[in-house]
């Protein structure tokens, strides 16, 4: 499985980087990549070759840009389906949070 992100600083992209990547298996909490350096391949992308990916596991996935970048755009995280797909959890807690922005909560006592 090929992992591809790609870093931005007020959003531009940036070069340069020698971000670092951590994969874990999602069922057994296992840590499979602890860490490692991510290769640039140009305009503020990265990649790694992850060649454990079994086709049948859960992962999870933070690429860490490092600390010269802003605070907001300094992680990555994905995830990887048993397709071997890559999700982006970022717009699943988009979609999260509109859920949950739905639900009536009251905080009224019955008397």
């Amino acid at each position: 499985m090929l992992v591809i992100t790609n870093f931005t600083s007020d959003g531009n992209p940036v070069t340069g980087l020698t971000p670092l990547i951590t994969i874990v298996n999602a069922i057994t909490g296992v840590v499979l990549v602890d860490n490692e350096e991510m290769e640039e391949i140009g305009s503020g992308f990265y990649r790694y070759d992850f060649p454990i990916n079994d086709g049948e596991s859960d992962y999870v996935i933070k690429c860490d840009g490092g600390d010269t970048l802003p605070a907001n755009e300094r992680y990555n995280l994905s995830s990887s389906s048993p397709s071997g797909e890559i999700l982006d959890i970022s717009s699943r807690c988009d979609d999260i949070k509109t859920a949950m922005d739905n639900i009536y909560i009251s905080t009224q006592k019955k008397i």
